[in-house]
């Protein structure tokens, strides 16, 4: 049910480790990272096994899903006895799947890296009981590496669990074929994630209404994602930019790949985030990068791109009124987050640094 086996898998692999993750086909950027790393050399190397604990729709079927998974762990871990077990976890219900998963690794003593993904992991701690703290910091401090997708988040995992062993690791995709940015219109935008307060897409939608009201701009904007989209729907009708504005629901991988590469700039004016990755695959097809100076993304974007204040309508008129009329800036910047991206967030370099993580972990003495 779900255990997928490793791509050219070689009987006489001298290592092996198990995944333990949403299932591939779920959205999300989880589901993106471990359908990727399948194709580097990592997934060979270690012999990688993936058991997936969610998917998506009603809560009952992701219940179901986990009821299921929970077995074939068991006996991965018991049949198999992989090296090292690489769970990723984030808020709430996935904790709660996922504490699952790491206290039969730790009863068994199979080594456990925890990679925490979600920008509301922290918000979470702090919202949760007393017990459930004291459960999210010993599951933390237990596993012998807690992965943080960054510096901000590593300092966040400390701070719920301060005698945690945390690395730093970032996010990763592959560097594409950078986009042609013309020299005049249209110019094409794009918010891809979940529609929403939290993304801020509202805020984005009132921005745009002041950019098309107030400037002399051709730009178009895509909007594409789960979530309010009936509100953002309205709201776009409210504000009279429908012209200029195209709310889609949710697109597959496929779809997403064919939107960026025929965009120009990507904005993501999120009220908290984590290391989202679709700033990484705007900047890996060379997009020029609006977004908000919150949680992962000013280490992901550096000086390759415009960082905002959240909720500022006025401020993320202004950025994006600037690269829409300036080609040049906006070239810079969409070349200058591509070479960002070959240089800190290639995904065979990623696949590296868990490989070394990996061989560390099993010098550690058994505890």
């Amino acid at each position: 049910m779900g255990i997928r086996k490793p791509l050219g898998r070689t009987r006489d692999a001298t290592h092996s480790a198990l995944w333990v993750s949403p299932g591939i086909s779920g959205r999300g950027g989880i589901s993106t990272l471990i359908y990727d790393m399948q194709s580097t050399a990592l997934w060979k190397d270690w012999n990688v096994r993936h058991v997936g604990t969610h998917c998506d729709g009603s809560a009952s079927r992701r219940v179901a899903r986990f009821a299921l998974a929970l077995p074939t762990i068991a006996y991965e871990l018991l049949a198999h006895r992989p090296e090292v077990v690489h769970i990723h976890l984030s808020a709430r219900g996935s904790f709660a799947r996922k504490s699952i998963v790491s206290w039969m690794c730790y009863a068994l003593g199979v080594p456990v890296v925890l990679q925490v993904h979600g920008s509301n992991f922290d918000e979470f701690f702090d919202e949760s009981p007393t017990w459930v703290q004291f459960l999210i910091r010993r599951t933390l401090e237990r596993a012998n590496v807690v992965i943080g997708l960054g510096q901000t988040w590593a300092a966040r995992i400390l701070h719920m669990a301060p005698s945690a062993h945390v690395a730093t690791i970032t996010s990763a995709v592959r560097p594409n074929r950078p986009v042609q940015q013309p020299s005049s219109g249209p110019i094409n935008c794009i918010f891809l994630g979940e529609i929403g307060e939290r993304k801020g897409t509202f805020v984005l939608l009132q921005a745009w209404q002041k950019l098309i009201d107030g400037f002399d701009v051709q730009a178009t904007l895509t909007i594409a994602g789960n979530g309010d989209i009936r509100r953002a729907r309205d709201l776009s009708a409210e504000l009279k930019v429908e012209s200029t504005v195209q709310i889609l629901s949710w697109l597959s991988s496929v779809e997403v790949g064919e939107l960026i590469e025929s965009s120009h700039v990507l904005v993501l004016p999120s009220r908290n985030e984590g290391t989202p990755r679709a700033v990484l695959e705007a900047m890996a097809n060379g997009l020029c990068v609006v977004a908000s100076d919150v949680g992962g993304i000013p280490e992901l974007v550096g000086d390759a791109g415009i960082l905002i204040k959240p909720d500022d309508v006025e401020g993320l008129c202004r950025a994006l009124n600037s690269v829409l009329t300036d080609h040049h800036r906006r070239s810079d910047l969409g070349g200058r987050a591509f070479s960002r991206v070959k240089d800190n967030f290639d995904l065979d370099s990623t696949s590296r640094r868990f490989d070394a993580l990996y061989r560390d972990v099993l010098k550690m003495p058994a505890s």
